[in-house]
C-alpha cells in the first residue's frame, strides 16, 4: 500500500545530487525551495521499521519498509501489521538547498504534516517560495523542535530538478512473502538491505492502488506485467 493521503494520516498508528538533509545543531538552518505544488506532492507513506544490519558502533541500521495495508484492513493483509509490528506515518520531503544546489530529503513525521498543508493552503505553489528551515535544539536533545517559514531569500529556477522516488528505493517495498521471510529469519531474500535506495522498483503508488492477489508476487511486478 505505501503511499497515503494526507488526510489519511491521523489513522495511521538515485541520484548522487541527493542526499539526507542534515541540521545537526542548535540554531543550524537551511533556504531551500520544497518539491511541492499541491498537496499531492507531499510523499506521505505508512512504514514499518526492520533491522537490516549493524552500524559501526554497533547500534542497529534500519529501513522503513512500506506497509500493505489501507487504514481499515485486516490486520492480517500486512505479515508486519500481523505481527504487531508498529506501524508509523513518514513525510518523505524533498527540497532544493539554495546553498549548495542540491536536493535534500527531509524525513519528517505525521506531527509535522499540518504545518506542510498550512503552507500549501496559504501560499500555494512552494516551488518558487523559498523557505528557512531552522533548528532549535542541540544535537542530541530530543525535545528538539524545526521552524520554517517563507525566507526573504530570492527564488532560483528549480524546474530541471528531478524530484526522488521514495518507493523501491529509500523505503523498501516488499511484498508478503518477502516481509513473512523477515519475520522468520531476520533479514529479506534479497541483496538491498544495505541501506541504499533499490533501482529495480522506483514506482511511487497511491492508496488507491489495488492490493496485490497473490502473496508471493511483488506489486512492482505486477505493474510490469500489466495486471
Amino acid at each position: 500500500m505505501g503511499r497515503i493521503n494526507y488526510e489519511d494520516a491521523d489513522k495511521y498508528g538515485n541520484n548522487s545530487d541527493t542526499e539526507f538533509l542534515k541540521l545537526a545543531n542548535d540554531g543550524d538552518m537551511v533556504t531551500a525551495q520544497l518539491m511541492v505544488k499541491n498537496m499531492e506532492d507531499v510523499d506521505i507513506f505508512a512504514c514499518h521499521q526492520a533491522v537490516v544490519g549493524k552500524w559501526d558502533d554497533g547500534n542497529d541500521k534500519t529501513r522503513f519498509v512500506s506497509c500493505l495495508r489501507n487504514y481499515d484492513d485486516p490486520l492480517d493483509v500486512c505479515p508486519m501489521c500481523a505481527a504487531g509490528l508498529k506501524t508509523q506515518v513518514v513525510m518523505m520531503l524533498a527540497m532544493v538547498d539554495q546553498q549548495d544546489g542540491k536536493v535534500k530529503i527531509w524525513n519528517r513525521g505525521k506531527t509535522f504534516i499540518p504545518k506542510i498543508k498550512n503552507f500549501v493552503n496559504r501560499w500555494g505553489d512552494m516551488t518558487m517560495k523559498p523557505v528557512d528551515i531552522i533548528r532549535n535544539g542541540k544535537r542530541g536533545d530530543k525535545k528538539t523542535t524545526y521552524d520554517i517559514q517563507i525566507s526573504p531569500a530570492e527564488p532560483i529556477d528549480i524546474s530541471q530538478y528531478e524530484k526522488p522516488e521514495f518507493l523501491g528505493g529509500y523505503i523498501m517495498d516488499k511484498s508478503a512473502d518477502e516481509m513473512q521471510e523477515y519475520l522468520d529469519t531476520g533479514s529479506f531474500p534479497s541483496n538491498d538491505d544495505d541501506g541504499s535506495p533499490q533501482n529495480d522498483a522506483q514506482v511511487r503508488r497511491r492508496n488507491t492502488e489495488p492490493l496485490p492477489s497473490r502473496r508471493g508476487e511483488s506489486r512492482a511486478t505486477r505493474r510490469r506485467a500489466g495486471m
